[in-house]
C-alpha cells in the first residue's frame, strides 16, 4: 500500500507506504483480509497527508479489487477502487523512475524504508534486462503513478533522458 502526492511544481513524492506478504507467514491472508487493512491505511493518510480518492489495485488481482468494490456497495466507501493501468512497459516505468530520480523529481519520504529498501536492490540481470525480483513494492508504486506521469517533472527533458537511454551512441 502506498501513497504518491504530486506537488503542483511536478514533483511526485511517495508520502506513506506499508507492505506485507504472505511469504513467510503461518497463516496466509485472503482479498478479504486486505481490504480492511487497506482501509485503515487510507485513514492513516488522510488524517496525515489529506484525502485520497482514487486507489489503484494490480488489475491482475481480480479477487482483491472485487472484495474492494464489495466492501465499498456493503460500507458507502468514498474511495474509488480502480484496477491499474500496466500498459507502460516495465522498462519503461523504470526509465521514467530513474529520469525523474535524476531530475529530482522523484522524492521518497525517509520513513518509506521498505521502498528504499528495494530501491536499493533492484537492478537488471547479467543479460541487461530487469530483473523479475525485489520489485513488488517498485511495481506496486507504478500502478499509482501511472495515469498520471505527464504530471510529474519537465517533460521534455524527460523525453530527452530516455531518448538517450535507448539510443546505442
Amino acid at each position: 500500500m502506498y501513497l504518491y502526492g504530486i506537488t503542483y511544481d511536478k514533483k511526485c513524492v511517495v508520502l506513506k507506504t506499508f507492505s506485507t506478504n504472505n511469504k513467510d507467514r503461518t497463516v496466509p491472508f485472503a482479498p478479504s483480509d486486505v481490504i480492511p487493512r487497506l482501509v485503515m491505511f487510507l485513514e492513516e493518510c488522510k488524517e496525515e497527508w489529506g484525502f485520497a480518492r482514487n486507489v489503484f489495485i494490480d488489475s491482475a488481482d481480480a479477487a482483491t479489487i472485487a472484495e474492494a468494490q464489495k466492501s465499498k456497495r456493503i460500507s458507502n466507501l468514498v474511495y474509488e477502487f480502480v484496477g491499474a493501468w500496466k500498459k507502460t512497459k516495465n522498462v519503461t516505468r523504470v526509465q521514467l523512475q530513474q529520469s525523474w530520480l535524476h531530475t529530482a523529481d522523484f522524492l521518497i519520504v525517509d520513513k518509506c524504508q521498505d521502498y528504499i529498501d528495494e530501491m536499493n536492490v533492484y537492478g537488471y540481470n547479467e543479460n541487461g534486462e530487469l530483473e523479475d525480483a525485489n520489485d513488488h513494492v517498485i511495481q506496486g508504486c507504478q500502478y499509482a503513478w501511472l495515469p498520471y506521469k505527464k504530471e510529474i517533472g519537465n517533460w521534455e527533458v524527460i523525453k530527452a533522458i530516455i531518448k538517450g537511454a535507448d539510443s546505442d551512441e
